[in-house]
């Protein structure tokens, strides 16, 4: 017959496996005391940084911790790249960059490491389709794609149109427009799209490529006008405003997506839980709300591997869209030695 422990050595063993997982307890503890920083490749007050300001909170109560956000904008995002690959691999830094990032950050300072070896994406927040867009200088009679191409054909000259970003989806959007009509197009890139769009309202540039998100309240006051959207569909904020399809240009679809990004030496699984975290809060129907109303579409659950295939494609776009070469100076700068300009 077995013997009964002595009295007291239960409590005692209880007590001595407690200790014994206690510094497992304390690290689970503090990583979760810790706040995830989501560093955004993108100006302060922008779409990027205000999409990532509202998944902030769901993501915080998903996660159980504090989730802090820093927009950092420079050098085509190359600057919000490099402050995570100075970070610590502790699954509490990641990045939020829009996709271009690979393929723009490389065009901005083509010294520098290839942006697609040191992160990689987790998954999509938000996706938008880039809309062709004119301003004041545009006659207002000049109604549809077909009739500005022929506007643009007829001032006898290189119209200049603006994107947010050198190496942006608009930039090569612009590009192929001008490839496959023969257009006189002259891309001229900004530091984001609040400049671009203060000069396409007064008239200093008469066309731009953008995304919704960005030049939607523009459109709504009736201060810029939108020719063709970039996606599959109409968008439901723009009805009356057809797909490049529609308008006999369906080499032209495609949409810029905003994502969350680890650094390639991060261990994915350390990295899997804000993953799931992310897609829950995309599903919750006020964060969905609002991407909507700001003209994005809810991230879709892609995998990390799904998502990896459509940057190449992405990058790959983009490069043949553009080619190679000098960086054009941006508004405000000089032109680089040796540069021959806006390609």
């Amino acid at each position: 017959m077995p013997t009964a422990a002595p009295p007291g050595s239960l409590c005692r063993r209880t007590l001595l496996a407690v200790l014994a997982s206690w510094p497992a307890v304390q690290a689970v503890a503090a990583a979760s005391a810790r706040p995830l920083r989501l560093l955004v490749a993108g100006v302060a007050g922008g779409a990027a940084d205000g999409t990532t300001r509202w998944l902030a909170e769901p993501l915080a109560n998903h996660l159980g911790q504090r989730v802090i956000v820093e927009p950092i904008s420079g050098a085509g995002g190359l600057l919000a790249v490099n402050a995570l690959a100075a970070a610590p691999r502790d699954a509490h830094h990641f990045l939020v960059a829009v996709n271009s990032v690979v393929s723009d950050a490389a065009r901005a300072a083509p010294a520098e490491p290839d942006v697609g070896r040191t992160i990689a994406p987790l998954c999509e927040i938000a996706s938008a389709p880039i809309v062709l867009l004119a301003g004041a200088e545009v006659p207002p009679d000049v109604s549809t794609v077909a009739q500005l191409a022929a506007w643009v054909r007829a001032q006898g000259r290189p119209v200049p149109y603006a994107s947010y970003s050198d190496g942006s989806l608009g930039h090569a959007l612009g590009r192929q427009w001008a490839d496959r009509t023969g257009l006189r197009l002259e891309h001229v890139p900004y530091r984001g799209s609040p400049p671009a769009l203060i000069d396409l309202e007064a008239g200093r540039v008469p066309l731009m490529f953008d995304a919704l998100p960005s030049c939607l309240p523009q459109l709504q006051a009736g201060r810029v006008r939108a020719y063709a959207v970039s996606s599959e569909r109409r968008s439901t904020l723009l009805p009356g405003v057809p797909t490049w399809a529609e308008a006999g240009h369906a080499e032209l679809s495609g949409t810029a997506w905003l994502g969350l990004w680890r650094h390639r030496a991060e261990p994915p699984a350390l990295a899997e839980p804000l993953r799931r975290a992310a897609l829950a809060a995309l599903q919750e129907p006020v964060l969905r709300a609002r991407i909507l109303a700001a003209g994005f579409e809810p991230g879709r659950d892609f995998g990390p591997a799904e998502l990896e295939t459509r940057v190449s494609i992405d990058v790959e776009r983009l490069r043949r869209a553009m080619g190679t070469g000098h960086r054009p100076p941006r508004r405000g700068e000089p032109p680089a030695p040796g540069s021959k300009g806006s390609p």
